[in-house]
C-alpha cells in the first residue's frame, strides 16, 4: 500500500535520509515521535504531497513523481483525519459526514441519508446527527471526523494524532474501539502519535521517528544515535512512571469492583 525505499527529504532545514518504510495491505502502522519529530512530513511524503531529494515512494502499487499531483481516484482511496478539528461550523454532523459523497459524487440529500446514517450509529454517534459543531463535545467531534474520513471507503486512512486534543477517558477509549473496528474490516492504517499509550493498539507495526531517522521497534530498542537512546528512555521512564502511580488506583477500582460482585 506505502513503500518508501531509500527516501530523502527535506522539512525546513531537517534533512531525512535513507527512510526505509513498508505498509502492507490490510496492515496498521504506528509513527511515534515528539511534536516537531516530522510525522506530519512523512506523512506528506508518502502521499506524494511533498516532494522528496532522493529515493523512491510508492503509494497503491503506483510509483509517485515527485512534485506529481495525486490522481482524483488515488485521492478517493485515502481517508484522512487530521490532529484539528475540520468539521464546517455552517452543515450538521450528518452533513459533514456526508460532505466527501456529496462533492466528489455529487450523491443528492435522500441517497446521502441512507448511506450517512449507518456510519454514524457505527460510530456511535446517530443521536447528534442534526447538531452541528458548536453543539457537540470533543469525543463526538473526533467520531465524526473519522466517520467522514470512512464514508467513502476508502483503501488507506490516515489517522494524525487521533488521541490528542481534549479527549476525555471514554473519548480516548471510543477512538481506540473504533481504529481496532475498522481494521478488522481491512482498512489500511497509518497512524502518528506523541503518545506511546497508541502502543496498545494489536498487530500495529512501530516506528520511531527520532533525530531525522526512522527506527523500526524491535525487542531491543538499541541504537548508537544517542538522540534515539534518550528517547527510547523518555519512553521506558514514562511507561514506569504510568505502573508505578497509576497500578495503585486500579487496584483499588477492581477490588471495589469485586465486593460489589
Amino acid at each position: 500500500m506505502i513503500r518508501l525505499e531509500k527516501v530523502y527529504f527535506t522539512i525546513g532545514t531537517n534533512s531525512f535520509k535513507e527512510i526505509d518504510f513498508h505498509l502492507p495491505r490490510g496492515g496498521i502502522a504506528v509513527i511515534l515521535g515528539s511534536r516537531g519529530a516530522g510525522k506530519t512530513g512523512f506523512v506528506n511524503v508518502c502521499l506524494g504531497r511533498h516532494s522528496v531529494d532522493g529515493g523512491t515512494v510508492f503509494l497503491m502499487e503506483r510509483q509517485l513523481i515527485s512534485g506529481e499531483a495525486l490522481r482524483a481516484a488515488d485521492i478517493r482511496r485515502v481517508g484522512m483525519v487530521t490532529q484539528q478539528v475540520t468539521l464546517l461550523d455552517n452543515l450538521s454532523v450528518a452533513g459533514n459526514v456526508g460532505l466527501p459523497l456529496a462533492y466528489h459524487l455529487g450523491m443528492k440529500e435522500r441517497d446521502l441519508r441512507d448511506r450517512v446514517e449507518p456510519v454514524l450509529r457505527q460510530f456511535g454517534i446517530g443521536k447528534i446527527a442534526d447538531r452541528f459543531p458548536h453543539q457537540i463535545n470533543n469525543n463526538e467531534a473526533k467520531l465524526a471526523m473519522m466517520a467522514r474520513a470512512v464514508i467513502q471507503q476508502p483503501s488507506l486512512l490516515i489517522l494524525d494524532e487521533p488521541t490528542a486534543g481534549d479527549l476525555d477517558p471514554a473519548g480516548f477509549l471510543q477512538v481506540m474501539a473504533a481504529i481496532k473496528r475498522l481494521h478488522e474490516n481491512g482498512i489500511t492504517m497509518l497512524i502518528t502519535t506523541c503518545s506511546p499509550s497508541m502502543a496498545s493498539i494489536e498487530k500495529a507495526g512501530f516506528y520511531y521517528l527520532v533525530d531525522h531517522k526512522l527506527i523500526p521497534h524491535s525487542d531491543h530498542l538499541e541504537t548508537a544515535d544517542r538522540a534515539a537512546r534518550e528517547f527510547f528512555k523518555e519512553i521506558r521512564n514514562y511507561t514506569e512512571r504510568q505502573k508505578r502511580e497509576i497500578s495503585g488506583f486500579f487496584k483499588v477500582l477492581f477490588k471495589d469492583e469485586q465486593t460489589e460482585k
